[in-house]
């Protein structure tokens, strides 16, 4: 999957928000967020971009709710474009895990950048919070589990 934004995808922006920050552009409480979904063949992709923190964490889970009320169980969070997260948002991701696995799915994360990987790691989640390459590959493992060893990194 190449990693350019497919046309078709929707931004799906905090009330009174832009995909770029708050009203006009500018940060809005949580500084800059931004949340697109998108279908891939095998799941939904949620793509979030900015800082994930107090003021935004209750967006992605609230999102996640909505797409495992829609029948969307496996998703991929996208976190190339995440740029700062909290403890806040530490738990989101935990919670959103949680949320499609009940719903008899799951949730994994991909591109995830340096600093985010160094929280899971320094916080012992590291085999809780699997992080992958990219969309494809988490897409590609099979099961609602991740066994030791699959293809991660």
């Amino acid at each position: 999957m190449a990693n350019s934004e497919p046309p078709h995808r929707r931004s799906h922006a905090a009330p009174g928000f832009t995909a770029l920050g708050g009203p006009g552009g500018m940060p809005g409480p949580g500084g800059d967020f931004s949340m697109m979904t998108w279908s891939v063949r095998g799941g939904m992709v949620l793509s979030l971009g900015g800082e994930l923190d107090i003021a935004t964490a209750s967006l992605v889970t609230d999102r996640v709710r909505a797409l495992v009320a829609e029948g969307h169980v496996r998703i991929v969070l996208d976190l190339a474009h995440l740029e700062f997260c909290d403890c806040s948002g530490l738990r989101a991701l935990l919670r959103v895990q949680r949320i499609a696995t009940e719903a008899g799915g799951w949730a994994r994360l991909s591109r995830v950048g340096d600093m985010i990987r160094q929280i899971i790691t320094l916080t012992g989640l590291r085999d809780v919070i699997v992080c992958y390459d990219n969309v494809s590959a988490a897409i590609a493992v099979r099961g609602t589990t991740v066994e030791r060893g699959a293809a991660r990194s």
